[in-house]
């Protein structure tokens, strides 16, 4: 893997994510992700010291993915952006589906993504404010 993010590797990297809310299977995000894991919003940011897709922070959104009833959870890829340093920034939109339908405003959020030997895995995840508002929670500072 390249130093400098290929428009393959950056399909690869947003490749399969939305199917762990629709399967529950979590092994993508966890082998695309990297501790201490912090997600940012426009009033504060929460630093997890475990993988995101810990029980802890990955069940919220699997119970709000039932009660919402949702068929698809759609990340539609914007752009990604190459760093001086090596690393990336990939912007990524996310649409929330039932029946076809959009159900909730789509809301864009951006990750820092890191190239390591298993390809890119993120760090952080910028703008998770609807996420809160999707899991109708906001998690601790340790991660619950």
């Amino acid at each position: 893997m390249s130093r400098t993010c290929t428009a393959t590797e950056f399909e690869r990297c947003q490749d399969g994510l939305p199917e762990q809310f629709v399967t529950g299977d979590i092994g993508q995000r966890r082998a695309r992700s990297m501790p201490p894991f912090s997600k940012v919003t426009g009033c504060d940011t929460v630093t997890l010291a475990i993988v995101p897709d810990a029980p802890q922070s990955f069940d919220p959104y699997l119970g709000t993915y039932e009660a919402m009833a949702l068929a698809r959870v759609a990340r539609e890829p914007l752009r990604f952006e190459n760093c001086a340093d090596g690393t990336g920034l990939t912007s990524f939109r996310m649409n929330l589906m039932r029946k076809g339908q959009r159900i909730t405003d789509p809301f864009t959020s951006t990750a820092f993504l890191h190239p390591t030997g298993e390809g890119w895995q993120m760090s952080a995840n910028l703008n998770v404010r609807d996420h809160h508002a999707w899991t109708g929670r906001h998690p601790k500072n340790t991660g619950e």
